[in-house]
């Protein structure tokens, strides 16, 4: 009878050892998705509910934070830093900058230092000191002394001081390139000084030709170069290649041919100095005068 009772008590520790396992194993694996529990396997406890008040354990539930749906912390995230990321126009934090620079905002002029200008009509382009590149002027701007104009394709109306007290006094120019210049002084000229075109290809001058050949080539020497018109009062000087017009109050244009420099009057006088002369002619309206080379 003892051996029946030690039999029965050795199956009955088994079979409570074999059930221990099970609970031991269900507890550490969860079955596949979509399949349950074996029958008589306890189901673990479920874990308690986190406090909404502290910020969870980023390192207990082993999830991504850098994945879809969770908070990308700088550095953290595999993307290069915005501090750290190449200037270029995809970075809306690193705008492309402008091909072209804003010109000074229009005030009022000052002697040998700086003009008012703006484009009235077409299109004026002007390039600062120092500056490589055209910019174009629309807008009433300052623009310092030294600063190139280019109004071949319209007009530009410049203000500059008359005096040391800064006494405007405006004209407009149109048909060419030119530098705006002035020294100060008590009594300042506006100075501007025709730039561009090409004297390479004028024709010397002839000694001894047939006529053909002679007119052929004074009607060479007489090409167009360059030149300015100007309409205004004030004291201005249009200066070309042979000879400088200076003005009060006018309509004249200069213009730089082969043959020397032309000045003509359509409205008041001009004051054309000739420099290889060596003198200043007064020129009127409806006259010219050319100042040759020698």
């Amino acid at each position: 009878m003892n051996r029946r009772i030690g039999a029965r008590t050795a199956g009955t520790l088994a079979t409570v050892f074999a059930l221990g396992a099970l609970g031991a194993v269900g507890a550490v694996a969860d079955p596949p998705e979509g399949k349950g529990k074996p029958d008589g396997v306890p189901t673990p406890a479920a874990s308690p509910p986190a406090d909404p008040g502290k910020p969870a354990d980023p390192g207990a539930s082993g999830e991504d934070h850098g994945a879809a749906g969770g908070d990308v912390l700088p550095g953290n995230s595999g993307e290069t830093p915005a501090a750290d990321r190449p200037e270029h126009p995809e970075h809306p934090e690193h705008p492309a900058t402008p091909a072209t620079g804003a010109l000074p905002p229009a005030a009022p002029p000052a002697v040998g230092k700086q003009v008012k200008a703006g484009a009235v009509k077409g299109k004026v382009r002007v390039r600062l000191p120092g500056g490589d590149a055209d910019v174009a002027l629309e807008d009433a701007a300052s623009l310092p002394v030294g600063t190139v104009i280019d109004a071949r394709e319209g007009t530009v109306e410049l203000t500059s001081a008359a005096d040391a007290d800064g006494t405007p006094q405006t004209a407009r120019f149109r048909g060419g390139r030119f530098t705006v210049a002035q020294r100060a002084a008590a009594s300042p000229v506006t100075e501007l000084k025709l730039r561009g075109g090409s004297f390479a290809t004028c024709p010397r001058a002839a000694s001894a030709r047939s006529g053909a050949v002679a007119s052929a080539s004074a009607s060479g020497r007489k090409r167009k170069v360059r030149s300015l018109w100007g309409s205004g009062h004030g004291s201005f000087r249009t200066k070309g290649r042979h000879s400088a017009a200076t003005v009060r109050g006018t309509i004249w244009e200069v213009v730089d041919r082969c043959d020397g420099t032309l000045t003509k009057v359509h409205r008041g006088v001009v004051a054309v100095r000739d420099f290889k002369r060596g003198k200043t002619v007064m020129v009127r309206a409806g006259h010219a005068y050319l100042s040759k080379p020698r």
